[in-house]
């Protein structure tokens, strides 16, 4: 005899539902793109800082390399000068061998051009030196005109100066 409140299958187990077969709620989604989102942010962020000091670390590097370079020929230039003259933010060095002048003049800040020209001849050789935007440059003669001081000092002025001495080959 059946009774009044069973099913036809009472022998199988009853089926209910399980927690994973249920699905994900839309707090839970959203808690999940929230937190995807914040890590996303965060990696990015890093990227644009590790960017940055990359591009600052190659600026800087490369101001380095300037400001060696010039150096290097400025102190060749001064040592093989007869004579040194110094006309505002303009270096006139006359070589004491030769006709020739080489002039150090100082454009916007810390950009210098060089300006090697022979005697007579309208021909000139022209470099330029990069030091950077925000830096200023200085000449000074010292030691009774046989010496020259350059300084290089940041514009913003967190850095310490660089000074370059340049002196004249010893007469005899």
């Amino acid at each position: 005899m059946k009774r009044p409140h069973q099913s036809a299958n009472d022998g199988a187990p009853i089926r209910r539902c399980s927690g994973s077969s249920r699905g994900y709620t839309l707090i839970e989604l959203l808690l999940v793109l929230a937190l995807a989102s914040a890590l996303l942010g965060g990696v990015i962020g890093l990227m644009t800082i590790a960017r940055k000091s990359d591009g600052a670390a190659e600026e800087n590097l490369f101001r380095r390399q300037e400001i060696r370079r010039f150096a290097g020929d400025l102190r060749r230039d001064v040592r093989a000068a007869g004579e040194i003259d110094l006309d505002a933010d303009e270096l006139v060095l006359a070589d004491a061998s030769s006709d020739a002048v080489t002039r150090y003049q100082i454009e916007s800040g810390a950009t210098v051009v060089r300006r090697v020209s022979e005697g007579d001849s309208k021909r000139s050789a022209i470099d330029h030196y990069d030091i950077g935007s925000a830096a200023t440059m200085e000449f000074q003669l010292i030691d009774g005109n046989a010496a020259v001081r350059c300084t290089v000092s940041d514009g913003d002025g967190h850095g310490e100066s660089i000074q370059i001495l340049a002196f004249q080959r010893p007469t005899s």
